[in-house]
């Protein structure tokens, strides 16, 4: 296996190949002549190839040598730029990695999209994925900030709680919004990944009897299309507000909200690795998903 090379070598070598004197190189590194000697000595032996011409007093550096100079001077200019970012912290630079659910997504991207504008050296990921998923790339360091519906149970990770999303059952144009069970039995389904599980919930917190069992007249797989059968007279579905708002600012036709009689709410939790110091670039974006649940509860959608 190849041995890296020893970083304190390199810019020994590569001072004495800027000012090509090692006693100029001794005086700008506190170092003593045949200390500067030994590691130039070292890394040829590491290389197996000289790096420097001698002819008397005068030194010229090899091939090789040109190119570890190369590598020497990259070095310091990574060097320099990590020590830049790290002193700086900017809260405008660097990448924000963000896991959560499709519906909230949709939500929330257009208030990043307006802080990614206002910030050119961001770089911004938002994933949808299941919550095992994002609690796994939390505690892997693949996500920065995730949005759930419970708190982790994960030690290294912390939970606070910003909100409520609301499930809604939303019915075609027109329907009244006083909804009785025989009339959800009458209605095709539209159905979507989460559409089964939220109907159950809702039909247990509001109804009695048989939850209807019926197979999907639509399945839809694209959250930003879940709408559109609905709007279409084609059935009913079940969505959490956030998804609902997102897709409205969209729709040609209004959906009807039913208006329950024991509304259903999922809680919104921010989860984050835990850190003694966290990047400034995420103070500002848990503002931003911390507004947009808050948003959720201050004008519920109305019935349309």
């Amino acid at each position: 296996m190849d041995v890296p090379l020893n970083a304190t070598w390199l810019e020994t070598f590569t001072t004495l190949s800027d000012v090509m004197s090692f006693t100029r190189t001794a005086e700008r590194l506190n170092m003593t002549q045949p200390g500067v000697s030994q590691h130039i000595r070292k890394l040829e032996d590491q290389l197996g190839q000289p790096l420097l011409l001698r002819d008397g007093k005068r030194l010229a550096l090899t091939e090789a040598g040109e190119h570890l100079r190369q590598v020497g001077l990259r070095r310091r200019q990574e060097e320099l730029h990590l020590r830049q970012r790290l002193g700086r912290d900017d809260p405008g630079q660097g990448q924000v990695r963000i896991g959560c659910s499709g519906g909230f997504a949709l939500l929330l991207w257009p208030a990043l999209r307006a802080h990614l504008q206002r910030h050119p050296g961001l770089q911004m990921s938002l994933v949808a994925m299941p919550a095992r998923t994002m609690e796994r790339a939390l505690s892997d360091g693949e996500l920065d900030l995730a949005i759930m519906h419970a708190p982790s149970s994960m030690a290294r990770l912390e939970s606070r709680q910003i909100g409520q999303d609301q499930i809604r059952l939303l019915l075609p144009p027109g329907s009244a919004a006083q909804v009785e069970p025989d009339t959800l039995r009458e209605l095709p389904f539209v159905g979507h990944p989460d559409g089964q599980s939220l109907l159950a919930r809702v039909w247990r917190r509001n109804f009695s009897g048989t939850l209807p069992e019926a197979e999907p007249r639509v399945f839809i797989n694209q959250i930003g299309q879940i709408l559109l059968p609905v709007e279409a007279g084609l059935g009913y579905t079940a969505l959490p507000e956030s998804a609902l708002r997102a897709l409205s600012g969209a729709s040609q036709q209004s959906v009807t909200v039913a208006n329950l009689p024991n509304p259903l709410s999922d809680p919104l939790w921010l989860i984050a690795p835990q850190q003694a110091a966290e990047p400034a670039r995420l103070h500002p974006i848990r503002d931003i998903i911390s507004d947009v649940a808050a948003s959720l509860a201050e004008a519920p959608a109305p019935a349309r």
